[in-house]
């Protein structure tokens, strides 16, 4: 990276809406830039998001669109397609929610505040051919109890994955009444897919 400029800007609760514009523009080089089969280049990647929670003590639904546009200016023309330049603009809406509940519980003598959070969560971004575009800083992400709740399957910003998927999961917390500290959290989730992943990274 020679080099990388990031900006962002956060709107929240702006009439009830959640607004976020994430900019970064990354200069890639490398000594041997055809080893790894793609060029040096130029990539400026924009995601803007708008989103409306609506909260309560014991609820949460939140919608979400966000509009993700890329493009790259290469040194040399691409191996895939021979071009110089590329771009690349993907949709994608998701909807969370999830409930809370509390009761006091008491586990090995100590006194705890247990929590029941079930939480389902719906995104869908519609397939766009991204097999043309080069990859320099993605890569899957690890499947786990934190990313199993993001809209994108990809690390970095090469790759949108396509998606349909609905995720369901339920996680309890141990608190500690007086200090609202987390002593313990456990919790299971369950991904179901209405369609296949297209959208793939070299050897992924």
């Amino acid at each position: 990276r020679m080099p990388q400029i990031t900006a962002n800007y956060n709107q929240l609760d702006w009439n009830g809406f959640d607004f976020t514009v994430a900019n970064d523009y990354t200069r890639f080089e490398a000594k041997n830039p055809f080893v790894q089969g793609q060029p040096n280049g130029e990539r400026v990647f924009s995601l803007a998001s708008l989103s409306r929670p609506f909260l309560t003590p014991g609820t949460f639904v939140t919608p979400k669109v966000m509009l993700n546009a890329t493009a790259y200016q290469f040194d040399a023309p691409l191996l895939t397609n021979a071009a110089t330049s590329a771009t690349r603009v993907v949709p994608t809406f998701s909807l969370d929610s999830g409930l809370i509940f509390e009761r006091d519980a008491n586990y090995f003598g100590r006194a705890f505040r247990q929590t029941l959070e079930p939480r389902a969560f719906y995104v869908y971004t519609p397939f766009r051919n991204q097999n043309y575009l080069p990859v320099y800083d993605t890569a899957q992400n690890d499947f786990n109890f934190a990313t199993i709740y993001t809209e994108n399957a990809f690390s970095g910003n090469d790759r949108i994955s396509d998606s349909n998927l609905l995720t369901l999961g339920v996680t309890t917390r141990l608190i500690d009444p007086e200090t609202g500290a987390g002593a313990a959290r456990f919790g299971v989730a369950q991904r179901l897919g209405f369609a296949d992943q297209l959208v793939t990274v070299p050897g992924g």
